[in-house]
């Protein structure tokens, strides 16, 4: 791969988190993940660093085919908020859903640090929960 030494580190270490999200969601109950994340912080307190929210989502991006289906959006928000987080950049995962076909609900959630997203809401979500 063709990646600065910077961006391997981040990928590296979106890997562990996606993976450690992964487990997280298979072993512990929710309501203990969400207290791990930590307190949702302002997200307008400390303007978010443009370079470093991207270098996150490129590194989500990247690591994302290890992130499996049903819950692919969640582990990498978990993941996601957990690489901000020891950055110190505040940010959201939003818990959402739509309505498809035969009124079927479609869960789905994403990461927002300010007006940014880290991993994107890819449609017309209404926000349930957000933490």
């Amino acid at each position: 791969m063709r990646l600065g030494p910077q961006e391997k580190i981040m990928l590296a270490e979106a890997v562990l988190l996606v993976f450690a999200a992964k487990m997280a969601l298979k072993v512990l109950p929710f309501k203990t993940i969400v207290r791990l994340s930590g307190r949702r912080k302002k997200d307008n307190a400390v303007p978010p660093d443009p370079g470093k929210i991207i270098g996150i989502k490129q590194a989500l991006r990247r690591s994302g085919r290890l992130a499996f289906r049903p819950r692919r959006c969640l582990v990498l928000c978990l993941a996601g908020k957990w690489m901000a987080s020891g950055k110190n950049i505040p940010s959201t995962v939003h818990l959402g859903a739509a309505f498809g076909e035969n009124h079927k609900m479609i869960p789905h959630a994403w990461l927002t640090s300010g007006n940014l997203e880290i991993v994107p809401k890819n449609g017309d979500y209404f926000e349930l929960y957000r933490f």
